[in-house]
């Protein structure tokens, strides 16, 4: 090793000791920084991208099973708080196309939806997140013809973010969406959230929600990865 002129190996040692207890002096906001994950999703600024897949029953109809696979973005954003209670920004869109009977048709659902969230802090957080959004689905049948189907949708989720471990969060909720278009039905879903923070900035999630609309039952699986800003 290349000392320079005039330093001794005791000064060279000092003078190494304290690069070390600045650098450590440095480095000890970001090490704390890292150990703090969030305690859920609530009141946390986040980008999410998700894998979709669901199942629709028609078994009552005798038509069998239809299955979709798709994905989605979702975006949420602390906006203020009062006291103990936040106010969130809320938007998210998907997209969904079927994977059977593809040689007589071929189904595609979008959708995007932006709202509100208010939810009061605690270890067991209840929320309220009324949305509005739009869906529109297009359907391309084997003999050329296509017909589709748009409407404007309103509704809101009811649920509580139940902080079990640091980092750790289940969400039971019910959503009720409803649509403009007179001719559709309005839909009822219960479902269960699990999120967690692997890191501070990275998260991983996944949820079920299950749905019986005409004898219809449909159920909705998600998995994905957050990413908090």
């Amino acid at each position: 090793m290349t000392r320079l002129p005039g330093l001794t190996t005791k000064h060279t040692d000092t003078a190494m000791k304290k690069l070390f207890a600045l650098a450590l002096a440095l480095a000890a906001p970001c090490l704390l920084s890292a150990a703090q994950k969030p305690d859920g999703v609530l009141g946390t600024s986040l980008f999410s991208f998700e894998a979709l897949y669901q199942n629709s029953d028609y078994g009552y109809y005798d038509d069998g099973d239809f299955d979709f696979v798709g994905f989605g973005v979702k975006f949420n954003h602390k906006l203020t708080s009062f006291g103990n209670i936040g106010m969130d920004l809320y938007m998210s869109t998907s997209y969904m196309t079927n994977q059977n009977e593809t040689d007589q048709y071929q189904l595609d659902s979008q959708d995007g939806f932006i709202g509100l969230t208010f939810h009061r802090d605690g270890m067991v957080a209840p929320f309220f997140r009324p949305v509005i959004g739009y869906a529109k689905e297009t359907v391309e049948l084997s003999t050329g013809a296509e017909l589709s189907w748009d409407s404007f949708l309103y509704g809101a989720t009811f649920g509580a973010e139940v902080h079990l471990l640091p980092g750790f969060s289940a969400t039971p909720f019910v959503e009720y969406l409803c649509a403009s278009d007179n001719d559709a039905r309005s839909i009822t879903r219960v479902g269960l959230s699990l999120n967690y923070w692997i890191t501070e900035r990275l998260g991983a999630s996944t949820s079920l929600t299950y749905c019986n609309s005409e004898h219809v039952d449909t159920t909705n699986i998600s998995a994905g990865m957050s990413l908090r800003f």
